[in-house]
């Protein structure tokens, strides 16, 4: 058997196994889960009445949002420290987050204004949430560039003149509260401006060109979904009154890249979980050695997913029971106050001692919309595309060590890329083409 059969016979074997699995995962419905919060913040966040349009959008996918508000029109972080309401809600104990937005102005002033009138308030609001809520992660809105910047403030201040401008300074300005204050964000600030960039006929916001349109309000609150839940938004069947499909869609995909793409930029200076880990296999083609690398976790929980008991273990050993089989292993993390993060990982135990995953070291894929970036140290490396009914729709070699390419031309949907070189080592990544 030449080396091109050999390398189509292995694959084979492999895709049927791995195209069930992820037709499995697919279609599995995620563990419903409720979040308890409390929004602090003013008209910004009572526009179109965006708490209760995040609950609806979570009870669309299966998950619960019991929230309370307090959002009196223009309140700023100083306002709001010194409410009776906000404090007296803030002591009712029991939240899961506290949501902070603050003026729509005052996070985009200079950074001397920002150091001197909001940051002292916010950490006084963060140090009364974790008086009496030691569990309860403080969670800061990121909102948005007025439409055309801020008129009103544009000659005190040069930068805020323009969108682009005030988004950049509102930006920092949440980044530094959440830096401040060991706490996380919900970029909505983030998602606004790459909706903007890339469809710019989606009208966002109201005539008065500050505060939200209802798309909006949908863009905000799929982008507080993903933050709340730690789970993607796309599918939702969801649908407020003058929200188009499509646009429904774009919003969707777009605050699912912006907070879960990149998690770690949002909540790494908080206390949330974040799990990951990596392996390693040894010249025992059954045994494989994990390294547990989450963050702000005080224990873990491995499903090996073979039949074994789970594994309490931080950095497990572990023994599958057959040479040639896929499994699919999960890693759960919980911080002390009982958030939790988990991750899942598939495992090719091949026969030889080496393992496939997603990603191998030697082997990087990465995907921009409809682009996949690949760099191998191997020349000879087999690139095929299959669909979840194990048809090839793509077989190229790539004959240099960095390759792009185009899936522009493929349908929306769930498609499995497949590397492999001459020494027989396979690569896989599930790949979602929108």
């Amino acid at each position: 058997m030449n080396a091109s059969n050999q390398i189509n016979y292995h694959l084979m074997k492999k895709i049927t196994l791995l195209l069930a699995y992820i037709l499995f995962i697919t279609l599995q419905p995620a563990m419903a889960e409720k979040r308890n919060v409390l929004f602090l913040g003013n008209s910004y966040t009572y526009f179109n009445n965006l708490p209760q349009m995040i609950a609806d959008l979570a009870n669309s996918l299966g998950d619960t949002l019991t929230f309370e508000s307090h959002t009196p029109g223009g309140y700023t972080a100083f306002q709001h420290s010194a409410d009776i309401t906000s404090i007296s809600k803030i002591a009712q104990g029991n939240w899961d987050y506290v949501s902070i937005q603050c003026q729509s102005q005052e996070p985009a002033f200079s950074p001397a204004q920002v150091n001197s009138q909001t940051l002292p308030y916010i950490i006084s609001l963060d140090s009364t949430i974790q008086a009496t809520n030691s569990c309860a992660e403080t969670l800061y809105f990121m909102t948005w560039g007025r439409k055309n910047g801020d008129a009103s403030n544009c000659s005190n201040y040069p930068p805020i003149c323009t969108y682009d401008g005030m988004q950049q300074r509102l930006s920092e300005s949440y980044l530094l509260f959440a830096d401040s204050t060991a706490a996380s964000l919900s970029p909505v600030g983030a998602a606004w401006k790459k909706m903007r960039d890339t469809y710019p006929n989606v009208e966002l916001y109201n005539p008065d060109e500050s505060h939200p349109s209802i798309n909006g309000s949908y863009l905000a609150a799929c982008v507080f979904y993903c933050t709340l839940f730690q789970k993607s938004c796309v599918g939702s069947q969801y649908l407020p009154g003058g929200v188009g499909n499509a646009d429904a869609f774009y919003m969707q995909q777009i605050a699912d890249n912006i907070v879960l793409d990149s998690i770690e930029n949002w909540q790494s200076k908080g206390h949330i979980p974040f799990a990951d880990f990596s392996f390693s296999a040894s010249p025992n083609p059954s045994l494989f050695s994990f390294t547990n690398s989450s963050k702000r976790f005080t224990s873990s929980l491995w499903h090996f997913n073979d039949g074994s008991n789970t594994d309490t273990t931080t950095n497990p050993f572990h023994v599958f029971p057959n040479t040639t089989s896929t499994y699919n292993v999960c890693l759960e993390v919980k911080s002390a106050c009982g958030k939790k993060d988990s991750v899942c990982k598939t495992i090719m135990v091949n026969g030889t001692g080496t393992a496939n995953v997603q990603a191998g070291s030697d082997i990087i894929i990465t995907q921009h919309a409809r682009y996949i970036y690949l760099h191998h140290l191997n020349k000879n490396v087999t690139a095929q595309l299959f669909d979840l009914n194990g048809r090839c729709i793509m077989s190229e070699e790539l004959l240099s060590p960095s390759a792009t390419m185009d899936l522009s031309k493929y349908l929306p949907g769930v498609y499995v890329l497949c590397l492999a070189d001459d020494y027989l080592r396979i690569v896989t990544k599930k790949i979602v083409i929108y």
